[in-house]
């Protein structure tokens, strides 16, 4: 395995399919990696029976076998060497009695965790980190998967979330997991988010994709940050772009405020969120992983900002597929899948700030295509109603600390 991540590269990248079969070491290292899984699968076939945890071990060996086939065959084709290995692995009686051992010791179902062979159209991919190296093979879709696994359990089911619809959509969920026949709902959130936050839509910081875009919204989001005394997330959609904001916001601490900058990279998360959340004032940079699942409750933290609308990047493998995928069944990707995923994402984000029904603060996105581009209002009407507040000054008033916290968001939005 470590062999296969150095042969890999530095570089992070997302690599699909066409780029693969251009990687001429990683092919090596992959086939590699196939004979050595393979000789170690053999062994423990030979051992399963024995005990508990070789069986569990046999049959974690055979499944990597077969996954790691799988993968390399969909970049690279066939090869019936080890093809005819992964038939003698899956010897009936060894897997069924590998099968047992993990029920017995209560984990997963563990043919959940396989690839179920039934021919379900998939992207094969690699992802390069600085210290990791991930072969995937992701679903087109996985509807048909997720139907059966419904199938097989009839139960009722309710998904709840905060973020299931699209404005008062809930296709894009529904589609995704097959779900033609559910019946959906939305209530309004108990939280008064018109007195109690606002958002604010800096001008005239120019086009995402500019060069210096994300020094520019630092910038026009710091007065913000140095009125509340940090107490702030800075959203970014890309690593780079965390790199890029704390390096300004280190420049205006400096300068002008002793404010903490902690920064996705520089420390583990919960230990970033544990730091931020216990002071002293402290603005706190990330990307995807700090959109969702962080709870900061109070007056700790009553500002977020966003850089940029979180669509996905067109070159990712799975997107361009499933864009690929939808316009040649004549669908429109950009509305039935890249606007529904951004307008989530967005919520997301948003729902960092407000946290319990006596939290307020500020939601600051610093991408302007959200009030002068068309599909901005369905991005709009995908969050919650936030005051609209056009100016700094107005925006500041919704700060814990201001002296006109109280007053009518409505005014203070007129």
């Amino acid at each position: 395995a470590r062999e296969l991540r150095l042969a890999a590269g530095r570089l992070p990248a997302r690599l699909p399919a066409e780029r693969l079969r251009e990687h001429a070491p990683l092919q090596h290292a992959v086939a590699a990696a196939l004979r050595d899984f393979r000789a170690a699968a053999q062994i423990l076939h030979a051992a399963a029976g024995r005990g508990l945890e070789l069986d569990r071990c046999a049959l974690r060996a055979s499944d990597l076998v077969q996954r790691l086939q799988r993968w390399h065959d969909a970049v690279w084709g066939n090869d019936a060497a080890v093809d005819a290995t992964c038939d003698e692995i899956r010897d009936a009686a060894a897997l069924e009695r590998a099968d047992d051992a993990a029920a017995a010791a209560e984990v997963p179902d563990a043919a959940a965790m396989r690839d179920d062979g039934s021919g379900t159209a998939a992207i094969a991919w690699a992802d390069i980190g600085a210290s990791h190296l991930s072969l995937r093979r992701t679903p087109l879709s996985i509807a048909a998967a997720f139907q059966r696994h419904l199938a097989g359990r009839p139960a009722a089911r309710v998904f709840v979330s905060a973020t299931l619809a699209c404005g008062e959509d809930f296709g894009h969920f529904t589609r995704a997991l097959g779900l033609d026949s559910a019946q959906c709902a939305r209530w309004d959130s108990p939280f008064d988010y018109a007195r109690r936050a606002a958002l604010y839509v800096p001008q005239g910081l120019g086009d995402p994709s500019s060069a210096g875009f994300t020094e520019r919204a630092v910038d026009a989001v710091w007065p913000l940050i140095r009125a509340n005394r940090g107490r702030a997330f800075f959203l970014a959609t890309t690593l780079r772009a965390v790199r890029a904001a704390a390096d300004r916001l280190r420049e205006h601490a400096q300068r002008d405020a002793a404010i903490d900058v902690l920064a996705q990279g520089d420390a583990a998360r919960h230990e970033l969120l544990a730091r931020f959340a216990a002071g002293p004032p402290a603005v706190l940079i990330g990307s995807a992983s700090f959109w969702e699942g962080v709870d900061v409750v109070g007056d700790a933290l009553s500002i977020v900002a966003i850089d940029k609308l979180p669509f996905a990047p067109p070159d990712d493998p799975v997107v361009r597929a499933r864009i690929d995928a939808l316009r040649r069944g004549g669908g429109d990707p950009f509305s039935e899948l890249q606007l529904p995923a951004a307008a989530v994402a967005l919520k997301q984000g948003a729902g960092r700030l407000i946290r319990s029904e006596t939290d307020r603060g500020v939601l600051v996105i610093c991408d302007e295509r959200i009030v002068r581009r068309g599909y901005g209002r369905q991005l709009l009407a995908s969050l919650p109603p936030f005051a609209r507040v056009r100016t700094i000054d107005d925006a500041l008033t919704f700060l814990p600390d201001s002296a006109c916290a109280d007053e009518p968001a409505a005014e203070l939005a007129r």
